[in-house]
């Protein structure tokens, strides 16, 4: 439940991404266009996704998830389908949500022995975006607080029949 309001909270986040900056560049190489895009929080790179193009159609998009300067999760996207390594290195572990139709809808990174959240990304048509760190920040308020309920509900003592 705790990652279902997590999710919730931080798919709505996507909209205010203020403190995300992204750089663009692309390169044409005869009938090939290849387009990188650099995402930051902060300074510190979180995402860098790259899509090749060739005659109007897509052949390769690639999207490279980063926590504390190493690459935590790579994504390719071919026309065979979506291929996902977690890097064994990563300091983090990956959650994923999927829509009822299947399709990869946001990616999240706890820390290894936790559930707070460190990053999260939207997913809007196979592309990766970054929440805002205010998001990321009241989704780990909130799931404190949902916890901390928890706890209290879970070890209250019943009350003797009189």
């Amino acid at each position: 439940m705790k990652v279902l309001i997590t999710i919730f909270i931080l798919s709505v986040g996507i909209a205010l991404a203020g403190d995300i900056k992204s750089t663009t560049s692309t390169k044409i190489k005869s009938n090939r266009t290849t387009t990188t895009e650099i995402f930051t929080r902060s300074g510190a790179t979180n995402l860098v996704r790259t899509i090749t193009v060739r005659d109007g159609d897509v052949l390769l998009v690639c999207q490279r998830i980063y926590y504390a300067g190493v690459l935590a999760l790579m994504m390719t996207q071919t026309d065979d389908g979506l291929t996902c390594v977690l890097q064994p290195e990563a300091a983090v572990r990956v959650g994923t949500h999927y829509s009822a139709e299947g399709n990869l809808d946001n990616i999240n990174l706890m820390m290894t022995h936790s559930t707070v959240t460190v990053d999260h990304f939207t997913v809007t048509n196979g592309l990766l975006y970054p929440a805002s760190s205010a998001s990321i920040t009241k989704a780990n308020e909130l799931s404190a607080d949902f916890v901390d309920f928890i706890e209290i509900v879970t070890n209250r003592t019943p009350k003797k029949a009189e």
